[in-house]
């Protein structure tokens, strides 16, 4: 497989260096008798597939399906295979191809695990339609995916989705917490959340400590997946290598591993991001510097006339 790329000698060498690796990581694991996470989803796909294994089980219910890998995969299709009556839920949302996620699973399902049947949840009970409606269009400039129109059980106003564009992020922040603490009762819950740990805007515990009647936490994005709060301060919508979107790439040599990424630039980030968004129950509002703001603050700002500008004192 190394050899069909055209820096074959490049991918070669790599895998002359990570054979004796992994040949003593193995022997290191088979000398204490131990296995890993992914050796028990490998020996429990082989055992099935001996027949040594019989699930008594009818429906397999996946939460999170989009973290599957080619192995785990593998098992749940030989544990579909005993039977024609066995059934598969699941749902998926992709963020985690770094950790060998597989969305070309999920958007082939239909293929893959035929016969199927794809039913719509589209009802949120979290945020309002204005952040429902924008949030969906953003997410829905990535073409490669399955299209999905969610529909808002609140009606909500017209200022829950803001940019604010700063001189310093610490002040832009204090003002915008304050404004929270005038407007809200005791108890209100806000993320600040960022790309990356280092995001975190510096002093942020002495700033929340100011306002007593808030609950106020940082995460990364993929942390606050699954999580929510009455409000989302999204930070670090720079450019940049490592802004938001993150323009790191991947080597190229971990295309002998994981799964080819959509052809849509920053599709991955684009749904990092989604995630960020939707976190928010009452109302999301997204920092950045005007010096050099994110290609994603650029498209709000051009695209989303629904977004409204909230300006710092």
């Amino acid at each position: 497989m190394a050899q069909q790329y055209p820096e074959s000698t490049r991918y070669l060498s790599f895998l002359d260096l990570f054979e004796p690796i992994l040949e003593d990581y193995t022997y290191y694991h088979e000398e204490r008798g131990e296995i890993d996470f992914n050796d028990m989803v490998n020996l429990s796909a082989r055992l099935v597939e001996k027949g040594l294994f019989r699930s008594p089980f009818r429906y397999v219910l996946m939460n999170e399906f989009q973290d599957i890998s080619r192995s785990r995969y593998r098992l749940v299709k030989t544990l579909l295979s005993q039977s024609p009556e066995n059934k598969l839920f699941c749902d998926w949302q992709s963020i985690y191809r770094f950790a060998g996620s597989d969305i070309s699973i999920m958007t082939n399902f239909e293929e893959l695990f035929k016969p199927s049947e794809t039913m719509y949840l589209p009802d949120t009970f979290r945020f309002s339609n204005h952040v429902c409606e924008v949030s969906s269009r953003f997410i829905m400039k990535k073409k490669a995916q399955i299209p999905k129109k969610l529909v808002a059980k609140e009606a909500g106003g017209e200022l829950e989705v803001g940019m604010t564009p700063f001189i310093d992020v610490k002040m832009a922040l204090i003002d915008c917490l304050d404004s929270i603490s005038l407007s809200e009762n005791d108890g209100e819950s806000v993320f600040v959340i960022g790309r990356y740990n280092h995001s975190i805007p510096g002093g942020l515990g002495r700033m929340a400590e100011q306002f007593p009647k808030l609950k106020v936490r940082y995460l990364t994005a993929h942390k606050s997946k699954g999580l929510e709060a009455d409000y989302v301060l999204v930070v670090g919508l720079n450019a940049g290598r490592y802004g938001f979107p993150c323009k790191i790439e991947d080597d190229p040599v971990l295309n002998l591993v994981l799964y080819k990424d959509e052809q849509c630039l920053y599709a991955e980030e684009r749904r990092v991001f989604y995630v960020a968004m939707t976190r928010a129950r009452k109302k999301v509002c997204m920092f950045y510097d005007p010096t050099h703001p994110s290609m994603f603050v650029k498209e709000f700002l051009e695209n989303e006339a629904s977004v409204h500008l909230v300006e710092t004192p």
